[in-house]
């Protein structure tokens, strides 16, 4: 078949032209402060996910302070992307150690388990994606807890209360 101009299939491809570049390298900035202070992906030796949760949250909080750029000139808009690419990434490697290996097995023997993992690689990706919404549920409602109590309390520091 013959075009009249130049032709990419890519329908259905994920559209990375869509990202912000500055954003994208905040993100970076915050992970390699990450890396320096205390270790390369330090986070998947067993973080409890809610610390990883509770600092998103106190950046969002200096965000919604009027705060956009933390004291090492990064914006905080970063660290919360790094947080939840750190959150991704955890449960990403626990559906990967949730695989079976298999060395030193005979091809006729593979073919049978092959199709096993994929079908067990599909339901982790689903509890993967049930997760993460899970996480972002939970996010969702530690902020609304947070607004009310500002709210209720005058919080007169947090900024969310004016009189």
């Amino acid at each position: 078949m013959e075009h009249d101009k130049g032709v990419k299939f890519d329908e259905g491809k994920s559209r990375l032209d869509l990202l912000n570049p500055r954003f994208l390298r905040d993100i970076a900035k915050k992970l390699e402060e990450g890396e320096t202070n205390y270790g390369y992906k330090n986070y998947l030796k067993g973080l409890d996910e809610k610390r990883i949760i509770a600092a998103a949250l106190r950046h969002i909080f200096e965000i919604m302070d009027g705060e956009w750029v933390d004291e090492t000139g990064v914006s905080h808009a970063g660290a919360v992307g790094a947080n939840m690419q750190m959150l991704h990434e955890i449960h990403t490697q626990k559906a990967t150690k949730a695989q079976v290996v298999f060395k030193d097995v005979p091809r006729s023997r593979i073919a049978g388990h092959i199709e096993l993992d994929r079908l067990a690689f599909e339901q982790m990706k689903e509890q993967a994606g049930k997760l993460e919404k899970k996480l972002a549920n939970m996010l969702v409602e530690e902020l609304e807890e947070q607004m009310r109590t500002a709210l209720i309390t005058g919080f007169p520091e947090s900024g969310f209360y004016k009189p």
